[in-house]
């Protein structure tokens, strides 16, 4: 059997971005390969020199943060000196079993750990020698969320850990969930959907003051070698396995779009993604067909959480004042929403929660 072959931070550390996103397989080595430069970084300056985010306060716990160690050669990071890494008390220390009493000492402190969704705890403090923020899972499913405004607390919590200093650099690891994701929006990196494993796009943003901002994304090989499971199989497979974006089977028409009659049409929009919606009868039954609308080819009746002084957009449907949205309405509430393909209805899904309201 063909050993193993974990991704590696050779390719984009050498980029020498501000941002490195890394997206990918589940348990491909990014997370491996982050932690392992992070710790040995920390060992090596010995200093508390990076950070731990996660979205959750209830994500932090400090078992959470040990056990995110665990799988790390600690012995062989520190030379030796240490051989586990433990959290408390908000922060996370190399520490050595004592082998008598088989207790951890705590040794040298290696770095913090945040929460978004509490980070206005973390403004009064400082954070002096931390140099790299490692940001875990950025992307949800559809069975998840994102916070309300959360690459404001991202922001915001980024000043307050590294405030004016220019060595700084974050680690922003995510699996292939989800294509609708605030960071890809608001960071401007379309190329994301069109990515595929082993490839890598690098973004140049400019500053207030004129300077350039790099942003490295690695679409992260799959691990090669070693077998599979043969635990997953069909849509599963091709997620777990293989790196391609999760996505659950979603109804169709039954019949060819062409022998339906469409009686109303409208598009549904926010961030980089739109979709067409059109309110149509097969077999004397209403149904709403959505598929994905290209920019230039929206309806005049747009919906979106976007700003725009136009009377033909609004952020939800007229359910009382038009009867073909009210239709849509109860379309919605009894499940007869269909989809061009099953992509296009997990895009669409996720989108509907990026709004503030659902608009339906």
């Amino acid at each position: 059997m063909a050993k193993q072959k974990y991704y590696r931070l050779d390719r984009i550390i050498k980029e020498n971005a501000k941002y490195l996103f890394l997206l990918g397989e589940r348990s491909n080595g990014k997370s491996y390969a982050v932690k392992e430069y992070i710790l040995k970084k920390a060992f090596d300056k010995k200093d508390c020199t990076f950070g731990l985010i996660w979205r959750y306060e209830k994500d932090i716990k400090e078992g959470y943060i040990t056990d995110y160690f665990a799988d790390m050669p600690i012995n062989e990071i520190t030379r030796g000196a240490y051989d586990h890494v433990i959290a408390y008390h908000g922060s996370i220390y190399f520490a050595k079993e004592d082998i008598e009493t088989g207790k951890l000492e705590k040794g040298l402190m290696c770095g913090k750990y945040f929460a978004l969704n509490i980070s206005v705890r973390y403004k009064s403090k400082s954070f002096p020698m931390i140099e790299d923020l490692v940001f875990e899972e950025i992307m949800v499913d559809s069975n998840s969320s994102y916070l309300q405004n959360e690459v404001s607390l991202f922001m915001q919590l980024l000043s307050t850990v590294f405030r004016r200093r220019e060595n700084s650099r974050v680690f922003m690891i995510g699996n292939t969930l989800s294509r609708v994701c605030p960071y890809v929006t608001e960071f401007g990196l379309k190329n994301i959907l069109k990515m595929i494993p082993g490839d890598m796009d690098v973004y140049e943003f400019k500053t207030l003051d004129d300077q350039i901002t790099k942003i490295a994304v690695e679409y992260c090989e799959n691990s090669t070698g070693g077998g599979r499971t043969g635990l997953f199989f069909g849509k599963f497979a091709k997620n777990i396995e293989c790196g391609l974006w999760q996505c659950s089977e979603h109804p169709k028409l039954s019949i060819p779009f062409e022998e339906c009659d469409v009686v109303y049409r409208l598009t549904l929009k926010n961030g980089d993604f739109a979709f067409n919606m059109d309110l149509l009868f097969q077999y004397d039954d209403p149904y709403v067909f959505i598929y994905p609308s290209k920019e230039g080819r929206y309806r005049e009746r747009i919906i979106t959480d976007e700003f725009a002084d136009t009377s033909q957009i609004d952020n939800q449907l007229h359910i009382q004042t038009n009867r073909a949205e009210s239709l849509i309405h109860r379309c919605y509430l009894l499940n007869k929403f269909v989809y061009s393909d099953n992509l296009t209805g997990e895009d669409f899904i996720a989108t509907i929660k990026t709004f503030a309201k659902n608009p339906l």
